[in-house]
This record gives C-alpha cells, structure tokens and sequence, in this order.
C-alpha cells in the first residue's frame, strides 16, 4: 500500500510531456514517474564511458565526411575536362552523405541528452 507522498516541482511544459508519455504507455502520471524512477535500468558508468567513446566516433565520422564533401567538390572540377564520376553518381553520394549527416546530428543529440 503506498502511504508516502512526496512533491517535485516542475515546468508545465515538463508535466504536459510526462502526462503525455504516461498516456502513450496507457499509465497514470505517477505509476510512470516510479516506473521510470525505479524500474528501468540506469547507465551504468560503463554505459556512460561507451557513450561517450561513440560520440568521439562520431564526430571522427563528421570529420571524414567533410573531407569527402571536399574531395567530390576537387573531383567536381577536374570533370569538367574529362568526367571521373557521373553527376547523376556525384548527386547521389551528396545525397547519402546528408542523410549520414542529419542521422549523425540526431544520434549525437540523443546521446547527449541520456549522459
């Protein structure tokens, strides 16, 4: 039987997000609150460690995807003369560097919200 009360204070921006998850997982708002309190697993220091090596990784594959970026813009004009790649091949791989980009960002957001 729950005797104990306790209080935290809150933005109602923050309550409306939590009243909102707690009905997406068909819970009132303070069985949630404890569920997510107590019962779901904590990162662990390791946890923490590893998270933060793949945010090293990931920014080292930002880095490597901008000297790609720079090397299809050289490739880019040295085709002008006599064409390496496709611009069809060329447009595609800008493309799927900026989807690798934008899941990139929202990994390391991610990441960074849970550490």
């Amino acid at each position: 039987m729950k005797t104990r009360r306790i209080g935290i204070r809150i933005s109602p921006t923050e309550k409306e997000i939590l009243q909102n998850k707690a009905k997406q997982n068909d819970m009132n708002l303070s069985n949630f609150i404890i569920y997510n309190a107590l019962l779901k697993k904590e990162l662990t220091k390791e946890d923490r460690d590893n998270l933060k090596t793949l945010l090293i990784d990931i920014r080292k594959i930002g880095t490597n995807l901008n000297q790609l970026a720079r090397g299809l813009n050289y490739l880019s004009l040295l085709e002008e003369n006599k064409p390496i790649l496709s611009s069809k091949t060329i447009e595609e791989i800008r493309e799927s560097m900026e989807d690798i980009k934008k899941n990139q960002a929202q990994i390391t957001t991610y990441i960074r919200k849970i550490l």
